[in-house]
């Protein structure tokens, strides 16, 4: 049984599939209408340039759950001091040590079998989010895959 206090927005985490960068590695994805968003700010050393499996522990405000008052352009994400408007009107943060991301990383070849672009899978396992005295938990969440070409790493 739940009763709704009526001061609660309920997080959907519905996104849209595509995972937007800007920046040296501020990862996010939005709702359909640009209104939620969930950001993944890391630095861009974590990113290996082998195959395979890394676990990134997570620290304060790390990911950070959004819900804004209008939609949102990339512009918000992309400056370096976001804009006063749209509004946050509701936000959760990670803590320290509450889970990891975990990036497994593949390589992407090009039509003469050269190296053209790293490609990162990432997902959050132990995810906690933490807004006021309210938490959000989330043993697993996809976040969604990103790629970087070798031609921008050197």
């Amino acid at each position: 049984m739940a009763c709704d206090d009526g001061d609660f927005d309920e997080p959907v985490f519905d996104f849209e599939s595509t995972l937007k960068s800007c920046n040296a590695y501020v990862l996010y994805r939005t709702n359909s209408e640009n209104t939620e968003a969930l950001i993944l700010s890391i630095d861009d050393s974590v990113f290996p340039d082998t195959e395979g499996v890394k676990e990134v522990n997570l620290t304060r405000d790390m990911v950070r759950y959004r819900i804004f008052d209008e939609a949102v352009g990339t512009d918000y994400f992309c400056a370096d001091v976001p804009p006063l408007s749209p509004q946050v009107i509701k936000e959760w943060a990670s803590i320290s040590g509450s889970g990891y991301v975990e990036i497994t990383t593949s390589f992407e070849y090009n039509e003469q079998h050269e190296l053209s672009a790293y490609i990162y899978d990432m997902t959050f396992k132990n995810l906690l989010l933490e807004s006021g005295d309210k938490q959000l938990v989330f043993d697993t969440y996809e976040f969604g895959s990103f790629k970087v070409s070798v031609s921008k790493l050197q």
